[in-house]
């Protein structure tokens, strides 16, 4: 393996990273070896596959994969080795990389980095910096836990809705009497946030509902964002645009978002 950097100014650099066949030979036959052990290949028992076989199917696949581990490794280590404070990330050269390929036993890679510019801010005797003092109170500490519970909420599966839970469910259009409208829309798999709902008399429907019933309600006063609308419909804003009002959604799933349990007791 050889690694060079070129300084090309004093914010740009290059690495450029030339990978040869004992850098990754090793982990390729690893991960061949335990593909032999695990694959399925028709005309032989699982596992009992000959290596030949094996390489010819899946060689080039992970070649790749271990090559981009070792780069990622090679570059990640060298840049903290020489300590060189870069802004991003390293990007691949889109102008001087040469063209890959893994019929090649050695390789060569170019990336592109950003050197973060020395800051040398001198402060005299008359600059004055403000120090702020920060109380932390209970109810600061209960709104940062409380917030971190939320962040960290799940949607759990319920029996009935109370009324800001996730829906999903068969939904079919209705005719102006209250039926099933005859070629009107349909979605096998709509979705639905009560939470977003928009009409207070369609949410009332919805309350203490459960899973198998079916609720009829006004989509549009509910929803009257048309691209959420759309969504909900599974069809184009342009189709949403001609369908009528009213809807009948049979309820197949329930989920509510429940907060974290809150642990500061046992912390």
């Amino acid at each position: 393996m050889n690694i060079t950097k070129t300084q090309i100014d004093d914010l740009n650099a290059s690495i450029k990273i030339e990978l040869s066949k004992e850098d990754y030979s090793e982990g390729v036959e690893i991960a061949l070896k335990d593909y032999q052990r695990k694959v399925d290949v028709k005309g032989f028992r699982k596992g009992k596959a000959p290596m030949g076989i094996v390489k010819k199917m899946y060689g080039k696949a992970l070649l790749a994969d271990e090559i981009n581990k070792v780069l990622g490794d090679t570059l990640s280590n060298y840049i903290k080795e020489n300590d060189l404070q870069i802004l991003g990330e390293p990007l691949p050269n889109e102008t001087d990389q040469k063209e890959f390929s893994l019929d090649e036993e050695v390789f060569e890679f170019l990336y592109d980095i950003a050197i973060s510019p020395e800051v040398n801010a001198k402060l005299s005797k008359r600059e004055k910096v403000v120090y702020y003092s920060i109380k932390v109170d209970d109810e600061m500490i209960d709104k940062q836990i409380e917030s971190i519970c939320k962040n960290n909420a799940e949607m759990l599966p319920v029996d009935e809705i109370e009324g800001t839970e996730y829906l999903k469910g068969e939904l079919v259009e209705l005719d102006e009497n209250g039926a099933i409208k005859e070629g009107g829309l349909a979605n096998d798999d709509a979705s639905m946030s009560l939470f977003y709902m928009k009409d207070d008399e369609s949410l009332t429907l919805f309350k203490g509902k459960k899973i198998g019933e079916e609720v009829k309600f006004n989509a549009v006063k509910s929803f009257p964002n048309k691209t959420d609308f759309a969504a909900m419909l599974g069809v184009s804003k342009e189709e949403a645009e001609h369908s009528n009002e009213n809807y009948c959604l049979v309820i197949k799933e329930i989920k509510r978002h429940v907060d974290a349990e809150d642990r500061k007791s046992v912390v």
